[in-house]
């Protein structure tokens, strides 16, 4: 199960930690995907400069400084009328909220080391990010999106953990949008646990 440490760092049991990239680019790490490792290598710099996206790192305890796992975020909003279509919202109070969109999270790259693919890194790294956006939920978010790379195993690897497709209509497009409620994580995630204030000493 996460535990958040610190405001913007969480770990698990497993040893795993996610935290905000201190160092970009990351030269040395490749998923075997040409696009993502440029985008690593290139475009998140330049993403962090602009404000347009904060770039996490998942690292092991027995390695703390080599990054296998690397994932870019940015706001996002799901449309409510595709949010009354889903057959998981439809009838619920939600979908009957008179809202034109809900806030959301949207990951915009996500990345494993290839020397650590198949061994359920990047399960890890979406269990903690998820974590990450429901304790001490910092403007309101909702939903996690991502547009999936149209391959069978990224498909799979987001429905096993948990998303499910927003439409129909991208089925044959290069990417496919993909969605996921954060708010059943919240009862299943502890809350932070903030280490008692020393209380200041007194002058003699």
């Amino acid at each position: 199960m996460p535990i958040a440490i610190e405001r913007n760092t969480v770990c698990n049991v497993d040893g795993w930690l996610l935290r905000p990239c201190p160092f970009l680019p990351i030269t040395e790490f490749s998923c075997g995907d040409d696009d993502l490792d440029e985008y690593f290598r290139e475009d998140a710099i330049e993403a962090r400069d602009l404000m347009t996206c904060e770039t996490f790192v998942l690292t092991h305890e027995k390695s703390s400084d080599a990054a296998v796992g690397l994932v870019s975020v940015c706001n996002d909003t799901m449309a409510m009328k595709d949010i009354r279509g889903l057959p998981e919202l439809k009838g619920t109070p939600e979908a009957k909220l008179n809202y034109k969109d809900w806030p959301a999270v949207k990951i915009a790259r996500l990345a494993v080391l290839r020397d650590v693919q198949g061994k359920n890194v990047g399960s890890h790294l979406m269990n903690l990010l998820k974590h990450l956006f429901v304790v001490e939920n910092r403007t309101g978010c909702r939903i996690m999106t991502v547009d999936a790379y149209n391959k069978p195993e990224v498909i799979r690897f987001y429905v096993k953990n948990g998303f499910d497709f927003i439409t129909a209509k991208d089925i044959n497009r290069q990417t496919r949008g993909m969605w996921f409620d954060l708010l059943p994580c919240r009862n299943s995630f502890p809350p932070r646990v903030e280490e008692p204030a020393t209380a200041p000493t007194q002058p003699d």
